[in-house]
């Protein structure tokens, strides 16, 4: 009977530990409440694109990251189609400057490392996607249109994903 309860016991806690214990490396977006998010797994390493139409001059841009080794977001190539408002002109240190033959503005060889982005999700023109897995996702299928939102790399207990919306099912 003694052994049955420590059994028991053995096994409740090991479950618990399970449901609670962030295991799971995700791409997150979060509302600036912490209420509402989306998640999808990724790898160290991966690659994820967000595309987007300027808020003042109206073109087409896309940011390329990867998940860096500590889990910080690195933005490894930008293009977009005008250097106006908002848009670099030049190439920091270490990184190219290009215009392709397409007439588009590359920016590449970046490693620019954030622990995450804020970003407000578009109303009316943005148009925000999201690229991940080979798939893409608009940003106003999570979220409402002009909700302040945080994209991270965290990583999540199987209690935590179920309270969210899992990106791709």
């Amino acid at each position: 009977m003694r052994y049955k309860l420590v059994f028991s016991v053995v096994i409740l806690t090991l479950l618990f530990i399970l449901m609670f214990l962030p295991f799971r490396l995700v791409f997150i977006m979060e509302d600036s409440q912490g209420k509402q998010f989306a998640y999808s797994p990724i790898h160290v390493g991966e690659r994820f694109q967000i595309e987007y139409t300027h808020s003042i001059h109206l073109s087409q841009v896309e940011e390329w990251y990867k998940v860096g080794k500590n889990l910080n977001i690195v933005q490894t190539k930008l293009t977009f189609e005008d250097t106006a408002i908002g848009m670099p002109a030049t190439a920091g240190e270490g990184e190219t400057f290009t215009l392709t033959e397409d007439g588009q503005y590359e920016l590449s060889n970046m490693s620019r490392e954030f622990p995450s982005i804020n970003m407000r999700v578009g109303q009316v023109k943005a148009n925000h996607l999201l690229h991940i897995n080979d798939a893409t996702y608009p940003f106003t299928s999570f979220f409402d249109g002009g909700t302040g939102i945080k994209i991270s790399i965290k990583k999540l207990s199987v209690w935590q994903m179920w309270k969210g919306v899992k990106i791709h099912e």
